[in-house]
């Protein structure tokens, strides 16, 4: 069963081609890593992935329909939402709110695992009444980690989730998306290479053609390939 289905993917602005003939599948345990320089079409695909535009030619098949009408089963977490620092909220308030269906519909039902159990499993207890102005850039992560994982998303999108973070907060950051391997496949964008052996099942070497590894057949030349630039990878490889 695949979660997410990719088919000759192509995507243009202005005549310039950003993607070009992208094909992929993942499975509801999969994770997505994926790669490349700047430039490369990285965070272009997450958008066409989530319907956010249109691609040019090719077909997405998210969940079992096309993105426009499946995307509210996915949840995304981008690299720093610093509006959300504005919020005069505390942290139990904001993650609460996320339960609401619209302003006018009422709560979502009550989920599994519940606010408090997801706030103890990524270890964010001690913040419940801090003021989500008094967060820093990786407590707000993990605090939005736990508000899209308490609607039970079927796939979980993140972009460069770790940017701007201290070498702390992003092993904390890694630690916990580690940990929900296997209840919800995820595509990951970084620039971190040593989150590679952490999280990944597949690595997409992305630079506007994807090549798809699996993590154990990925090499440093592939990596130097996609960067053009000399690399070393230490990959210390787990089994999915």
């Amino acid at each position: 069963m695949s979660v997410l289905h990719v088919h000759n993917l192509s995507y243009c602005v202005n005549q310039v081609q950003i993607l070009d003939s992208i094909s992929f599948k993942m499975g509801p345990k999969d994770c997505l890593v994926l790669i490349g320089p700047n430039g490369g079409g990285k965070t272009t695909l997450l958008k066409l992935l989530m319907g956010m535009v249109t691609p040019t030619s090719g077909d997405i098949i998210l969940l079992d329909g096309p993105p426009s009408v499946t995307r509210h089963r996915v949840a995304y977490l981008p690299q720093r939402p610093t509006h959300l620092f504005d919020y005069p909220i505390i942290v139990s308030d904001f993650i609460k709110l996320g339960q609401l269906k619209s302003p006018w519909w009422g709560w979502r039902l009550p989920s599994h695992p519940s606010q408090s159990e997801l706030e103890d499993r990524f270890g964010i207890q001690s913040l419940a009444n801090r003021p989500m102005n008094r967060l820093s850039g990786g407590e707000l992560q993990r605090v939005l980690l736990v508000r899209l994982m308490l609607n039970q998303p079927e796939l979980l999108i993140l972009d460069e989730p770790a940017s701007a973070m201290d070498p702390s907060g992003e092993v904390t950051l890694l630690s916990m998306m580690a940990d929900l391997l296997g209840d919800v496949p995820m595509v990951l964008v970084t620039h971190d290479l040593t989150a590679l052996p952490k999280v990944a099942t597949h690595i997409g070497c992305l630079n506007r053609q994807m090549t798809l590894h699996h993590i154990s057949d990925i090499t440093s030349d592939s990596i130097q390939n996609l960067y053009d630039f000399p690399i070393h990878l230490n990959l210390h490889r787990h089994d999915h």
